[in-house]
């Protein structure tokens, strides 16, 4: 899907990198506080 819209906005993929990267982190921080696997 992430790679589908980089595809589609290449004039986009700084703002999309820093946005993956933001979901990335938080994703990270989730799994931390929840304890995940």
């Amino acid at each position: 899907m992430a790679l589908a819209m980089q595809a589609r906005a290449p004039a986009q993929l700084p703002a999309r990198v820093v946005q993956m990267a933001a979901m990335s982190v938080m994703s990270f921080m989730s799994f931390e506080t929840f304890g995940g696997p």
